[in-house]
């Protein structure tokens, strides 16, 4: 929750931060949590705990938007950790390259507003 809110590159040097700490242990307890039900809860927790700081930290871009959850649910699949594995671990960004590119697509789908 250390990013201010409506600041995109605070918010995904927050991301990086965190996902560099601790991406790789998210993505072995999300790969086990169908079979394993305390790591389901502890999947549960975490993703509950990511959609609320998409909120706070997302809340001046969503406030009063027509699309709004659609814009929601933008925002917590840009930010989802699977989108840094993608980035950064399969496709190899550096982290400056993965900071540019999430900020870019934010910024499309911020501006977009979730209207069609």
């Amino acid at each position: 929750m250390a990013a201010p809110a409506g600041d995109i590159p605070a918010a995904v040097d927050n991301l990086l931060d965190h996902y560099d700490a601790t991406g790789a242990t998210a993505l072995r307890l999300l790969s086990q949590e169908d079979r394993v039900p305390q790591l389901r809860e502890i999947a549960d927790r975490g993703r509950e705990f990511h959609y609320a700081w998409v909120e706070r930290t997302f809340a001046p871009f969503l406030e009063g938007k027509d699309g709004r959850e659609r814009l929601r649910a933008q925002l917590i699949a840009l930010t989802d950790v699977y989108t840094w594995k993608l980035l950064h671990l399969d496709l190899g960004l550096d982290r400056a390259e993965t900071r540019t590119a999430l900020i870019e697509m934010m910024r499309s789908v911020v501006k977009q507003g979730g209207s069609l």
